[in-house]
């Protein structure tokens, strides 16, 4: 009989330092998550939103061998990003201007939730050069997969 007291003190403080262990590696995976958080926050460089998306795009489009545009298009085709400033530019050649002239905003639809939009956008192009200003206004699809934009098409 003197060893069961000893026993139950022993049962009784394995469980009390198994509580304490598993309290402790609660708290270390918070704080780790927490902190891995901030720090995919501090060095996460992707569009936070559609429309951001598509700004990066029209920004990467400028000045921009087709070669370095494969990861913008999500098919990764260098072909298809080819076509795509292709048909920018062919619009723009009308006014006598290039993509690199451009400052322009969006507004418009969307459809679709988090991270697959499709935005139909009414897209007013602002262009001056050499004291002229011109403007286009076209209706744009843009269709953004995980923030990226995959495609763009002239209605």
């Amino acid at each position: 009989m003197a060893e069961q007291p000893e026993n139950f003190a022993d049962r009784k403080r394995r469980k009390t330092l198994a509580i304490v262990l598993a309290v402790l590696a609660a708290a270390a995976l918070a704080v780790c998550s927490v902190l891995g958080w901030f720090l995919y926050q501090y060095f996460d460089d992707s569009p936070e939103n559609p429309s951001e998306a598509i700004s990066q795009y029209f920004l990467s489009l400028q000045n921009r061998d087709p070669s370095e545009l494969s990861e913008v298009i999500c098919s990764g085709s260098q072909e298809e990003a080819a076509n795509l400033i292709d048909e920018f530019h062919k619009g723009f050649a009308d006014d006598g201007v290039t993509l690199t002239d451009v400052r322009w905003t969006n507004e418009g639809s969307r459809e679709g939730r988090g991270d697959n939009v499709l935005l139909d956008t009414r897209v007013t192009y602002q262009v001056e050069r050499n004291g002229e200003t011109f403007v286009r206004r076209a209706n744009v699809i843009f269709t953004v997969e995980n923030n990226k934009v995959c495609s763009a098409q002239e209605k």
